[in-house]
């Protein structure tokens, strides 16, 4: 049977972090460090976000769960994506504009809980307010594990600059409103690829109808597997009359 170290043990090792992040929080600190640090790169052009939550929540480091009660309804993803939102707002007004975003994580854990308050209407606003500032002058999205963004954004007007949406390793439940959006991307969308999930490529294509456009399956590497076996992309082509 596999034991760990008592409470007192570990303490000493995560007293320290667990106060400088709760400085950091309390005196709003990440909300000024975050702007000013993507201001410092006036050619960014790439945003990549993975949130991850352990299997098992370690009860002996009290951090999360004063998270949570010293943020009332807002958890630790709906603050990061606060302070993320809040730093692109910053770096757009100095003409910086983040045109690829991804979303993922090395574990299922953390999307799957996020995923779960989404069902559940759990989320405060502030996880969809934060979305749409974020991706507001987006033209790739790439979606790994992460549903619940994709069914946020789903309800969302569409996202003027999106051409080329990526999603891996969850499945669709609500196709419906995934047609929906789709249909709301028609002009700008050229490029879908959804693999290891519920929906084949000839799946997808079956979904668009739109006219003067016509679709091609190429075969690409995968953007988180990139030594997996290649996956297919499908490529929405327009005609030069539209």
């Amino acid at each position: 049977m596999e034991t760990f170290p008592p409470y007192e043990a570990v303490y000493p090792a995560f007293q320290p972090v667990a106060e400088g992040q709760r400085i950091v929080l309390d005196k709003g600190m990440d909300m000024d460090v975050v702007p000013s640090a993507l201001c410092k790169f006036p050619k960014l052009a790439k945003l990549t976000l993975r949130y991850n939550m352990p299997a098992v929540e370690p009860r002996f480091f009290p951090m999360v769960n004063w998270l949570r009660r010293s943020s009332g309804n807002e958890g630790p993803l709906e603050r990061h994506l606060k302070v993320i939102a809040h730093g692109i707002r910053r770096a757009r007004s100095r003409d910086i504009h983040v045109r690829t975003v991804e979303f993922g994580g090395s574990n299922s854990e953390g999307w799957s809980s996020v995923d779960r308050k989404w069902s559940g209407g759990e989320l405060s606003t502030f996880f969809s307010a934060s979305l749409r500032d974020i991706l507001e002058d987006v033209e790739v999205l790439r979606l790994f594990r992460s549903r619940a963004v994709l069914s946020e954004i789903c309800t969302q007007p569409s996202f003027a600059h999106l051409r080329e949406i990526d999603m891996c390793a969850f499945p669709i439940k609500q196709r419906p409103a995934f047609e929906s959006f789709l249909n709301k991307h028609a002009d700008t969308l050229r490029s879908i690829q959804y693999h290891q999930g519920s929906l084949t490529c000839d799946s997808l294509g079956s979904l668009i109808k739109w006219p003067h456009v016509s679709q091609k399956v190429v075969k690409k590497r995968c953007t988180f597997h990139p030594r997996a076996a290649p996956i297919s992309q499908l490529l929405l082509i327009r005609s030069e009359t539209n």
